[in-house]
């Protein structure tokens, strides 16, 4: 449908009480162009918690919306989804870095359409929020495991 994508974003800016904004998409490059005009034209003076699924997208889109709501964003999830024109590890440090976020999660997610560490894996930024599962600590990040035979362990102590 032509100009959908404005439509989306115009949708969404109506609700500028909005906490949480999840949006799942199709993983086609349209999922790309919405989140460009969602990136450029609205804004949500108090979203906390932005969730992603199966959505493309540039790196620059997605860390302008981020900082433009720095001020209230704490929780950020991008599953099943790729992003396209700059590395995986450049986006991840720019978010754990430069917002202050509580948590990030990451989960199936690809750099310009190529496996990447976070393929297959659901991993968490997470300082004051360990979750039971079992983690590695690995330079401020937990890699989470969600899985059943998975061994709990205690803060700090060595996964084998």
């Amino acid at each position: 449908m032509k100009g959908w994508k404005d439509w989306v974003a115009r949708f969404i800016s109506a609700a500028p009480a909005l906490e949480e904004l999840k949006l799942s998409l199709d993983q086609s490059t349209e999922s790309k162009k919405i989140f460009q005009a969602i990136g450029q034209r609205v804004k949500l003076p108090k979203l906390c918690r932005l969730e992603l699924n199966r959505f493309v997208f540039h790196a620059g889109d997605i860390l302008k919306f981020a900082r433009n709501h720095a001020a209230t964003l704490r929780r950020i999830g991008l599953l099943n989804s790729d992003v396209q024109d700059a590395s995986l590890p450049y986006v991840l440090e720019q978010l754990r870095d430069g917002l202050g976020l509580d948590h990030l999660e990451i989960s199936q997610v690809r750099s310009d359409g190529r496996m990447s560490a976070f393929d297959g894996f659901n991993y968490a930024y997470c300082p004051e929020d360990i979750t039971e599962e079992c983690y590695l600590d690995y330079d401020d990040w937990i890699m989470v495991y969600f899985n059943p035979y998975c061994v709990e362990v205690e803060e700090g102590q060595d996964i084998k």
